[in-house]
């Protein structure tokens, strides 16, 4: 390690790594951390994991690429080929996420608030909006029809 130590393709591969590697596990993090919040910030926490795994999917290559480059540096034509071929794929990777932007662009919607309703046999209904996360969370609470409930106690 100490002979690579010195050329500036190591420390390239050595930064580039090191970006990737922590991005790719706070976006683990993220997306874990997802499960248990309500939907409106488990939405935005995925947009930020999305985010990072982007720049996970940039650096990754930039990385390889440096250190091919220091295992082939005798070789220029290879290194140059295999060059040529990891900017392709980053340029692919660049390409695919503008248009992933462009195409949510177009098909803007509107987010609705998601309601679960749960109806019983006497046809009574009860609106539980994000009744999901609340039992998630642990914060759940007893929706009771208030008839039903004084008939039970009498």
């Amino acid at each position: 390690m100490a002979i690579l130590a010195h050329k500036p393709l190591f420390w390239v591969f050595t930064t580039f790594n090191m970006i990737a590697m922590y991005s790719s596990a706070i976006a683990c993090g993220l997306l874990l951390m997802a499960l248990i919040f309500d939907h409106k910030l488990a939405t935005h926490v995925t947009i930020l994991a999305m985010g990072c795994l982007v720049l996970t999917f940039l650096t990754v290559p930039v990385a390889f690429m440096a250190a091919v480059r220091l295992v082939v540096a005798n070789n220029s034509a290879l290194a140059l080929i295999l060059t040529i071929i990891g900017a392709m794929y980053t340029s692919h990777i660049l390409l695919a996420n503008h248009v992933i932007e462009e195409i949510n662009e177009e098909t803007s919607m509107e987010s609705t608030k998601s309601q679960w309703v749960i109806q019983d046999n006497n046809e009574d209904t009860l609106d539980l909006t994000n009744y999901d996360a609340n039992l998630r969370l642990g914060s759940h609470t007893n929706i009771v029809n208030s008839k039903t409930d004084k008939e039970n106690v009498e």
